[in-house]
């Protein structure tokens, strides 16, 4: 049974946030303890990077980081290692989580100094957001191909088959009547012209396509059948090829996000790497 979060209105749904709701809670609990022994250290100490405590945050920071980064390991080694890679992933998002806690605590919620700590910190929290980012794409965008798309096409895949889209309407254009040419020509041509990225396939999954072919209804009753037949053929291709459209637009995003997340990741690493020997030296 779906765990639900009650409300004083209603039950929500924790499936259609997170992925595994039992994560979410772990990280809550392990969060709640963390700041809980941030506030025990208030009576004790200040928070300070230096002292025992702050020391304390950073190793476990460095430590987190080092785990939640072995993802990436267990990902390109499917069917390998402890666990699956679904737990993994859960591991690598709300580790991930706990590590920007860390990092927080060790500076003592304070803006850092130095070129080198202030480049850990702006690195902390862009990993942390471009993986919140990423968390909700990947969740968000394969509910809209599957929910409002027929087809499903391989994005390497995607350059041949609107090829061929394109080729097969420019055929039937060509041995057309003049109005079902001046038609294609006038609306349906640009649109088969190359692979486009379009920002509102992100918010409508047709991409405004009933919109644009609204006008076919208007000249569908000045032709005879077997022009009727063409242009409805027509209107399935560009339809075809807007889906296409919306593929290569959501698809690219999925990639493109990790673009933005793993090199980062990997800078950071080294950083941490560079700091903790600067502080085992001086």
């Amino acid at each position: 049974m779906k765990a639900r979060f009650q409300t004083a209105s209603r039950a929500v749904d924790l499936h259609r946030w997170v992925q595994s709701p039992a994560w979410l809670k772990a990280f809550l609990a392990a969060a709640a303890l963390t700041m809980a022994v941030g506030l025990i250290q208030l009576w004790t100490s200040e928070f300070r990077s230096g002292n025992n405590w702050g020391v304390a945050y950073g190793i476990t920071a460095a430590v987190l980081l080092a785990s939640v980064s072995a993802y990436s390991i267990r990902r390109r080694s499917p069917g390998r290692g402890p666990a699956s890679a679904r737990h993994w992933l859960q591991f690598h998002i709300f580790g991930g989580g706990l590590f920007l806690l860390m990092v927080l605590m060790h500076t003592a919620f304070r803006l850092p100094h130095g070129v080198l700590a202030w480049s850990l910190w702006i690195l902390s929290l862009w990993l942390a957001v471009s993986g919140i980012l990423g968390t909700l794409i990947q969740r968000w965008i394969p509910r809209l191909l599957t929910s409002g798309l027929a087809t499903e096409a391989n994005y390497d895949r995607l350059p041949d088959l609107a090829k061929a889209v394109r080729e097969e309407a420019e055929s039937l254009a060509e041995a057309g009547s003049i109005a079902v040419r001046r038609y294609f020509q006038d609306n349906l041509q640009e649109g088969f012209a190359q692979l486009r990225t379009r920002p509102i396939f992100f918010v409508d999954i047709t991409g405004g396509a009933q919109a644009q072919l609204r006008q076919s209804s208007h000249i569908r009753g000045f032709l005879e059948a077997d022009e009727q037949k063409t242009l409805d053929r027509l209107i399935e291709l560009f339809q075809a090829k807007t889906e296409l459209d919306a593929h290569h637009t959501l698809q690219k995003a999925l990639r493109w996000w990790l673009y933005g997340h793993v090199p980062f990741a990997l800078v950071l690493i080294l950083l941490v790497v560079v700091h903790v020997l600067t502080v085992l030296y001086y």
